[in-house]
C-alpha cells in the first residue's frame, strides 16, 4: 500500500500527475482550483503505454490549452479519448484534427451543432492528407457526403417546365435605359455544399497563387498546369479559347471531358463530304491544323478528374454558362404560344451546342440552323443536337467570315428565335452591332433575338483573368451592352436584360420584336 502525503498549503498542486508510470487505470483529473498551465503538464506527460488512461480538461482549462492537449496526446496509447469542451473554438477543433496522431485505424470527425461549414470543409481537407487509407467520417452541420452515381456518357435533360417560364426576379436593377432584372435560375450541376466549400477553397487558393507569381514578375502562374494536383486540367487548359474547351462545363460530372462524342465523329463527313478534321486543315494549313489535332485528340482521351470535376461544376464562369442557357430557354419558352407551324432557330457560334440544345428542347418541334467559325465544335453540335432534339431538321454551316452576312442568305423567309449568346463575347464593337443588324432583318414578325455580354465587374475575375487566363473575351458591363443594342437600332421598349443572381457573369438581352 502505497502512504498518502497531504500537500501542504504553500506547495504547487501538481503533486496528482507524479503517478507511477506502470500504473494501469489511472486517472489524471486535475482539481478545479488548478491553473491552466498546470492542468496543461498535466496531461501533456502521460504514459506513452500505459492503457486506459483518460485525460479530461477541467472546466477552467483555456481554449488554447485544450488544443495543446490534444495536439500532444501520445501517439501509442491505445483508448484514449480527448473530448474538447464546448468552449472550444472552430478554428481549434479544427488545429486538433490536423494535428491528430497518424496512426489510428479509424477517425471519426464529430462537429457539433454550431460549427460553420467552412470549417468542417478544413477539417476533411486536413484529414485527407493526415491519414492514410482513412475516410473521415463527417457528422454535424453538413452531413456525409453523398456518393456519386454512375452516368451515362450523355446525359437526357428534361426540358425547361412551364413553371420556368416566368420571371422570378429578385430584384430590378433601376436606372435608365433597358429593364434590368437579378432573376433566380437552379444550377443543374450544382454541387453538394460541402462539395462547394471545397471548390471555393481551390479557387481561392489558386487566385493567391497568381496574385503572389504576379508580385513576383511572372505573368504565367503553373497552378492549374500541375499534372500530379490536377490531373485531366492541363489537357482542358490546351484547349483554352475554343468552343470544344466548354463542352465539358455543361456536364462536369460525367465520366469523360469529352462526353456524348468521340473522335471518331470529327472524321465523319458532314461539310460538303468533307470532315471536320479537313475543313480544319484546310482552314490553317497542315502544320498547325496537325498541331490542333493532337490536342484533340488528348481531349478526347482524358477521364474528368476529382479536382476537374469540383472546379468545373463549383467555379462561377461554369455555374454561369450553365444558368445563361437556361435563362434563354426559359425566355424563349415563355413565349412558345406565339409561334404558329414549326418555329425556326438559328444560333450563331453555338459552341457544341448545349446552349441552343436546351433552347429547342423547350419547344413542342422546331427546325435548328447552325452557323460557327470552328469546325470541329459544329461537328460535335450536330451529334449532341442529335441525341438532345431527335428528329429535328439540321441545317450547318461554317462561316470563316462575314457572319453578318452569311445569317441574311440562310434566313430564306426568316426566323423565330435567332440565339446569338455566344457570339458577341469575342466582336468588337462595330462587328457586333453588324451582326445584330442582321439578326434583326433575319427575324419573322413576333420572333426573339438572345445575347449575352460577359461583365466587367464579375465574381473571380482574378481566376478567369490570370488563373485560366481565357483568350478573346471582350467583356461589357450591362450599359455598355445595352448601348450596343440599341446602336444596332432596337429601342429601349423591345429590349429586356436578366443576369443570374447566383452567378452574375453575363447579362443576357432578350430582344422582343412583338413589343
Amino acid at each position: 500500500m502505497l502512504p498518502t502525503i497531504a500537500p501542504k498549503p504553500d506547495e504547487p498542486r501538481a503533486a496528482v500527475v507524479l503517478a507511477p508510470r506502470p500504473l494501469a487505470g489511472v486517472a489524471a483529473v486535475a482539481p478545479a482550483a488548478a491553473r491552466a498551465a498546470d492542468s496543461a503538464v498535466g496531461r501533456t506527460p502521460a504514459p506513452q503505454r500505459s492503457a486506459g488512461v483518460a485525460t479530461v480538461p477541467p472546466p477552467a482549462t483555456r481554449t488554447a490549452n485544450s488544443a495543446v492537449g490534444r495536439t500532444a496526446a501520445p501517439q501509442r496509447s491505445a483508448g484514449i479519448a480527448t473530448v474538447p469542451p464546448p468552449a472550444t473554438r472552430a478554428a481549434d477543433s479544427a488545429v486538433g484534427r490536423a494535428l491528430a496522431p497518424r496512426r489510428f485505424a479509424e477517425v471519426t470527425v464529430e462537429l457539433p451543432s454550431w460549427h460553420t461549414a467552412a470549417d468542417s470543409a478544413v477539417g476533411r481537407a486536413l484529414a485527407r492528407r493526415r491519414f492514410r487509407d482513412v475516410a473521415p467520417t463527417v457528422r454535424g452541420a453538413t452531413g456525409p457526403a453523398p456518393a456519386r452515381a454512375a452516368r451515362a456518357p450523355l446525359r437526357a435533360r428534361p426540358p425547361v417546365s412551364d413553371s420556368q417560364a416566368g420571371s422570378p426576379t429578385v430584384r430590378a436593377l433601376l436606372g435608365e435605359g433597358p429593364r434590368v432584372e437579378m432573376v433566380a435560375v437552379t444550377d443543374p450541376e450544382a454541387l453538394a455544399v460541402h462539395e462547394q466549400f471545397i471548390a471555393d477553397g481551390l479557387v481561392t487558393e489558386l487566385e493567391a497563387l497568381a496574385r503572389r507569381a504576379r508580385r513576383c514578375g511572372h505573368e504565367r502562374p503553373s497552378g492549374l498546369e500541375n499534372c500530379e494536383r490536377f490531373e485531366s486540367v492541363p489537357s482542358w487548359l490546351a484547349l483554352r479559347g475554343s468552343a470544344l474547351a466548354l463542352h465539358p462545363l455543361f456536364e462536369p460530372s460525367a465520366p469523360r471531358l469529352a462526353y456524348g462524342f468521340d473522335f471518331g465523329d470529327l472524321l465523319t463527313p458532314r461539310f460538303d463530304g468533307a470532315s471536320a478534321v479537313d475543313v480544319l486543315r484546310t482552314l490553317l494549313g497542315p502544320e498547325r491544323a496537325g498541331a490542333a489535332i493532337d490536342r484533340v485528340l488528348a481531349f478526347c482521351d482524358t477521364a474528368m478528374s476529382e479536382e476537374a470535376r469540383l472546379l468545373m461544376a463549383g467555379s462561377i464562369d461554369g455555374r454561369a454558362l450553365r444558368q445563361r442557357a437556361l435563362v434563354a430557354a426559359r425566355a424563349v419558352l415563355a413565349r412558345r404560344g406565339r409561334w404558329s407551324g414549326v418555329p425556326r432557330i438559328a444560333a450563331v457560334d453555338a459552341g457544341t451546342g448545349e446552349s441552343v440544345a436546351q433552347i429547342a428542347a423547350s419547344l413542342p418541334s422546331c427546325s435548328l440552323t447552325l452557323l460557327g467559325r470552328d469546325p470541329l465544335a459544329l461537328a460535335v453540335a450536330q451529334v449532341v443536337l442529335g441525341e438532345r432534339v431527335p428528329g429535328a431538321p439540321l441545317r450547318s454551316a461554317i462561316v470563316a467570315r462575314d457572319a453578318p452576312a452569311k445569317l441574311a442568305a440562310a434566313a430564306g423567309p426568316g426566323f423565330d428565335v435567332i440565339d446569338l449568346t455566344g457570339a458577341l463575347d469575342t466582336l468588337p464593337g462595330d462587328a457586333a452591332a453588324d451582326l445584330l443588324r442582321s439578326a434583326r432583318r433575319s427575324l419573322r414578325p413576333g420572333g426573339v433575338i438572345l445575347a449575352s455580354a460577359m461583365l466587367t465587374r464579375r465574381p473571380q475575375q482574378t481566376f478567369f483573368e490570370h488563373v485560366v487566363r481565357w483568350p478573346g473575351v471582350i467583356q461589357r458591363s450591362h450599359e455598355q451592352l445595352a448601348r450596343l443594342i440599341e446602336v444596332a437600332g432596337f429601342a429601349h421598349e423591345e429590349v429586356s436584360l436578366a443576369i443570374a443572381a447566383t452567378a452574375p457573369v453575363h447579362a443576357i438581352a432578350m430582344l422582343d420584336s412583338a413589343r
